[in-house]
């Protein structure tokens, strides 16, 4: 990428990940304490009685139980992806892009969007094009 002003260079943000992990950290022990906490109250033999008597209801929880964790593990998957493409990109910003880019300033509009047919937008860029090259210091325009 060009080295200007106009980029955003992607980062990762010291504060964006002690959140990203306190987050987490929190919510592994929120979710994984709590759980066990109610599963101790119980005694074993209570429970054992329960489970004879709540058979049907027990299928609905294990129906529950797998769709929550298809949900999991597809959106744990989504995020994998996301993360391996952000990484990727990470590295793409430090690779060469075979031209100098120094002194390269970058220009963008959209004539579309003001309301101008394509022949106008054509002859606004070539304008654009032509007014840009004749100012003093520019070597070349495209």
């Amino acid at each position: 990428l060009p080295s200007s002003s106009n980029f955003s260079t992607p980062k990762l943000d010291n504060s964006v990940f002690a959140f990203a992990l306190i987050v987490s950290l929190v919510t592994g022990f929120l979710f994984g304490v709590v759980p066990a906490l109610r599963a101790s109250r119980t005694g074993i033999s209570e429970t054992l009685k329960e489970e004879t008597h709540t058979v049907d209801r027990a299928r609905g929880k294990i129906a529950m139980a797998n769709v929550l964790l298809t949900a999991q593990v597809a959106f744990s998957f989504l995020l994998l992806v996301t993360a391996a493409l952000f990484l990727r990109s990470i590295q793409l910003a430090y690779i060469d892009p075979g031209f100098q880019t120094k002194h390269l300033a970058i220009f963008m509009t959209n004539p579309g969007q003001a309301g101008y047919s394509e022949p106008q937008a054509k002859a606004f860029y070539k304008e654009v094009r032509e007014r840009i090259a004749s100012l003093p210091g520019i070597a070349s325009a495209s």
